[in-house]
């Protein structure tokens, strides 16, 4: 019979002291992607969510809008544009590149410093990009953005499939599997060390095998793990159709 030893008095990462966050549905009621996994009525999303402060603070608050064409008179309709995951080679929908993603951010950080300078209050922190890691792309991403631009950077890690594949279930008792994750973490802490030591990682999206991945990526100093999403989708930790929780909403 074998013996584990675990040494506890040296550490070899650290995560923030709120390590783990669980998102919200940011689809309204009239706009779910899954009729099945609404029956919650759809009223759980992060912009009609019963709660005293919102987005902003009201429902009329986008994430991302614009000014449909033909604008006259004094009330705007805005109209939500989705932007999510547009970093690298695994985009979705449009792509974006780093360079041009940097400069935006550039601006952005022009406008936050412009807005707090002489304020009390702490400035908003910049948590970009919001995608799938691709090594290239984040690195001339934190080289074109330079020091003091961007906090934290984000990433989404989805390695076990669609939640509703009928062969993830496979994925699940696959230590092999399960493992290589661990190079998309070690990359991106690689990234940080050697070109963005400013910044901070987080996961910010993840779905499936949540307690190996917060053991895993906790190691390679991931500050942050969000999982998606607390209801709603496939991955959600309470069941849609009784809110009852799943045995990883324990975890």
């Amino acid at each position: 019979m074998g013996r584990i030893v675990v040494d506890g008095t040296t550490p070899i990462a650290e995560t923030d002291e709120n390590f783990v966050c669980l998102t919200l549905n940011i689809w309204p009621h009239d706009e779910c992607r899954w009729p099945k996994l609404c029956v919650w009525d759809g009223h759980a999303s992060m912009l009609n969510l019963s709660v005293r402060i919102r987005v902003g603070g009201t429902l009329q608050d986008k994430l991302i809008y614009n000014v449909g064409a033909g604008f006259k008179g004094t009330c705007h309709p805005f109209q939500v544009v989705e932007g999510n995951e547009l970093a690298g080679v695994n985009s979705i929908g449009a792509s974006v590149t780093a360079a041009q993603y940097a400069d935006d951010l550039i601006k952005l950080r022009e406008i936050i410093d412009r807005l707090y300078d002489n304020s009390q209050q702490n400035q908003p922190l910049i948590v970009a990009p919001g995608a799938f890691f691709d090594e290239k792309w984040y690195d001339e991403f934190v080289r074109r953005t330079g020091p003091e631009v961007v906090n934290v950077l984000t990433h989404h890690i989805y390695n076990m499939g669609a939640g509703d594949d009928p062969k993830l279930i496979y994925r699940f008792v696959n230590s092999t599997y399960l493992s290589q994750v661990s190079n998309t973490f070690k990359q991106l802490e690689n990234v940080i060390q050697k070109n963005a030591p400013w910044t901070a990682a987080w996961v910010g999206e993840a779905g499936g095998a949540y307690l190996d991945q917060l053991g895993m990526d906790s190691s390679y100093n991931t500050k942050v793990y969000c999982r998606q999403t607390l209801i709603g989708g496939f991955y959600a930790v309470l069941k849609s159709s009784t809110l009852l929780p799943t045995p990883d909403y324990y975890g």
